[in-house]
């Protein structure tokens, strides 16, 4: 989890957790969708 820089149990115990209050206050993810995220990051 050092990679991650968070809390194993964090990664463990799945959580589904909706952005809904940062998009009504206007934040835009750089990667809404998993998949395009992940191919950056194996890309870099």
């Amino acid at each position: 989890m050092w990679a991650l820089r968070t809390e194993p149990e964090l990664v463990l115990k799945s959580r589904w957790v909706l952005p809904e209050r940062l998009e009504k206050a206007g934040y835009a993810f750089r990667w809404p969708d998993l998949e395009p995220a992940l191919r950056d990051v194996i890309a870099n």
